[in-house]
């Protein structure tokens, strides 16, 4: 269990992730990601080709995602973790590809927009 915060004050911010980051809560723990302010840029994935369509798109997990495991055969599922990702004022430009924001696997995250 363990949780990761990163906490951005008043500014023009960039925040950039090939893969698992921006606030990603995995198995028992918490990713938040709070910025008060500014127009910011949210870039995350690009590392790892995604299986449903590999020539166009990564998976990016993150900017408030809940990430478990699932059960697969004998092997028992372990359920994700808390995805917070606040971005108080400002305009922020969100660049992504696949399973963010605001998404869970197996648990919840929240993100306020």
């Amino acid at each position: 269990m363990g949780v990761g915060l990163l906490v951005g004050r008043e500014g023009h911010d960039s925040y950039s992730c090939l893969y698992g980051g921006q606030a990603l809560g995995l198995y028992g723990g918490a990713g938040i990601l709070i910025n008060k302010g500014g127009n910011n840029t949210y870039q995350l994935g690009g590392l790892q080709p995604d299986f449903r369509d590999p020539e166009k798109s990564t998976v990016s997990v993150g900017q408030g995602f809940g990430y478990g495991l699932r059960t697969e055969g004998d092997k028992m599922g372990v359920p994700g973790g808390i995805g917070v990702l606040i971005d108080e004022k400002g305009n922020g430009n969100f660049h992504r590809r696949l399973f963010c924001p605001r998404g869970s696997l197996l648990l919840w995250s929240w993100h306020p927009r």
